[in-house]
């Protein structure tokens, strides 16, 4: 087997692990690690493209930048107020996830009785941002996918005693 025909890919969505091979393999230009399969996934649709390595990680770190970077103002995530226009659009399931119950049962995967079927919110959560994704290009425009997910801690409230 011709070991230069060979391709290392590491999986993780465990950042503390994937940095770490990632540290002992960076000499190892036939290795490359991502934190998700859409990751990869984002990276072979580039290489389809015939985008030398080099220019594909730079463009992805780019793309993730223009997006989401946290000490810029101008990236389009404060530009565009992304995280109100969220609050907004789905206060009712952030406040109330009782509503998406149908679609998710939580009380049913957590193996909870009935007897409530709502929930309070402990804290104030927070969303997190996944590396863009590029998705395609179309008359010289590339085309990036962001998945931005909303984490809170939530109770089952209890119902009242008399």
């Amino acid at each position: 087997m011709d070991k230069r025909n060979v391709r290392l890919v590491f999986i993780c969505d465990d950042d503390l692990l994937r940095k770490t091979v990632q540290g002992k393999l960076k000499n190892d230009s036939r290795f490359s690690s991502y934190e998700t399969l859409e990751d990869f996934a984002s990276y072979l649709r580039l290489t389809k493209e015939k985008l030398s390595e080099q220019f594909i990680k730079a463009l992805v770190k780019r793309a993730t930048k223009k997006f989401f970077s946290k000490n810029k103002q101008d990236c389009l995530y404060y530009r565009e107020n992304i995280k109100e226009q969220l609050r907004d659009r789905y206060r009712g399931y952030f406040d109330k996830p009782e509503k998406s119950e149908k679609s998710f049962p939580i009380s049913k995967i957590l193996g909870m009785s009935d007897a409530s079927n709502e929930w309070e919110a402990l804290d104030q959560g927070m969303f997190w941002i996944s590396n863009a994704q590029y998705l395609k290009i179309e008359e010289g425009y590339y085309y990036w996918n962001n998945t931005i997910t909303f984490v809170r801690q939530y109770r089952k409230k209890q119902p009242l005693l008399l």
